[in-house]
């Protein structure tokens, strides 16, 4: 949600932005245009599991034909400037795929030496060919070989949303902690230049039944592992 409603005040300042759903076990980027994208004759029917999947077999994937564009104003022929990358619709098919040996090396589960990332500068190569003066993707919960992948070839800014609770405030430490520690060693090892990473983390909400001294502790811990330089 948080995602969607950036890529939209984005929009509505008037930059063109692509949202794409990278959150593959559980996408739910697109349902939350569902209406504003019927309502310009956009159909859903592909999505960048498709897309990476095509990549991998053919080597000739065409990029508009996994996403769907909204035009600035209400008349569809204007240039579009919200473009959305829906992983893919979630039927049989889709399960299939990511699923199977096959995607796995697309991801890069079976591929240490990071040799699968061609797959995704491939895939930004494309996107930024639309023109696009922001890409704001959407990434599954912790550091999955994917996240680890997209981080590499990708990130500049990347935000995390965390709750106060101790569980979630050590989960969301650690994530920190790899993305700053780890993904420039990576970066450094495959020679691949790009902009330091900064992590941004963001309150998203506060249990109802907290008490006063637990919040004052959880701040505490919060400052301690989310906001220093380490």
């Amino acid at each position: 949600t948080t995602l969607a409603n950036l890529g939209c005040c984005l929009f509505r300042l008037g930059h063109k932005v692509a949202l794409l759903d990278l959150d593959i076990d559980s996408p739910g980027l697109a349902p939350k245009f569902g209406h504003t994208v019927f309502s310009h004759g956009g159909v859903i029917s592909k999505g960048v599991v498709d897309y990476l999947w095509e990549l991998k077999e053919t080597g000739r994937p065409e990029i508009r034909d996994y996403c769907v564009g909204l035009s600035a104003e209400e008349d569809p022929r204007k240039p579009e400037k919200l473009t959305l990358f829906p992983s893919g619709i979630a039927n049989p098919a889709y399960f299939e795929k990511v699923h199977s040996h096959a995607w796995e090396r697309i991801v890069g589960d079976y591929t240490p030496d990071y040799s699968n990332i061609a797959y995704f500068d491939r895939l930004r190569t494309d996107i930024e060919s639309l023109g696009p003066d922001y890409l704001l993707v959407d990434l599954s919960s912790g550091i999955t070989q994917l996240a680890r992948t997209v981080l590499t070839a990708w990130a500049e800014k990347v935000v995390i949303f965390f709750s106060l609770d101790l569980e979630n405030l050590d989960g969301t430490s650690y994530s920190r902690h790899r993305i700053i520690n780890h993904i420039p060693d990576v970066r450094e090892d495959l020679r691949r230049r790009g902009p330091d990473i900064s992590v941004i983390p963001v309150l998203s909400r506060i249990g109802p039944f907290v008490t006063s001294r637990e919040m004052r502790e959880m701040r505490e811990k919060a400052a301690e592992g989310l906001f220093d330089d380490s």
